[in-house]
């Protein structure tokens, strides 16, 4: 039989000796450096969650202040767009109320034309609010006597008040006269 190898013992051999305390000092210790070691680990996990996290808001923030500037400029578009719409619906409004106001004073004046007399003379018309001026002359007494008959039957011209009135003149051959009548524009 051949011969048994002989077995050789192991050696152990530690580069880094350290001499550990022992007994409860030691466990002591030993606790220590792990909880240590593991509140090392928590802190640089927690700082780099804080570090990924400024990242992030950074990034966040120069996004939000792009965004900014982009809703700016539009807003700075839409500033003008909105002038130009505010002028636009004003001058709307402003011809629908000329248009309105048009319209009732052509009727006023249709209405005015109709209770005037025939035969008389029209040298002046001035229409204000509520108001019409005129200025005429006639030939007799009896077409001053119309003109007063036919605005006194009026509702909605009325009010007549004859402010002047002269008789003829060797210059002048007829009857002259200034007068004015209030407008009801309720019955328009």
């Amino acid at each position: 039989m051949p011969k048994a190898a002989k077995q050789i013992p192991e050696t152990n051999i530690n580069l880094l000796p350290s001499e550990e305390p022992t007994g409860s000092v030691g466990k002591t210790v030993t606790w220590i450096t792990t909880a240590g070691r593991y509140l090392i680990i928590i802190t640089e996990i927690v700082a780099l969650a804080v570090f990924g996290l400024s990242i992030k808001l950074s990034t966040d923030k120069n996004d939000l202040r792009d965004e900014i500037k982009t809703l700016s400029a539009q807003v700075d578009d839409q500033k003008s767009f909105e002038r130009e719409f505010r002028a636009t619906t004003q001058q709307i409004s402003e011809i629908r109320s000329l248009t309105g106001s048009h319209s009732k004073t052509n009727i006023m004046i249709s209405e005015f034309d109709a209770l005037f007399p025939k035969g008389m003379a029209l040298n002046s018309f001035k229409f204000e609010k509520g108001k019409i001026d005129f200025s005429g002359e006639f030939a007799s007494p009896a077409q001053l006597q119309t003109l007063v008959l036919s605005f006194s039957k009026s509702d909605k011209l009325g009010g007549l008040d004859i402010s002047e009135l002269k008789s003829p003149t060797e210059q002048i051959h007829n009857y002259t006269f200034s007068a004015s009548v209030l407008v009801n524009t309720a019955k328009f």
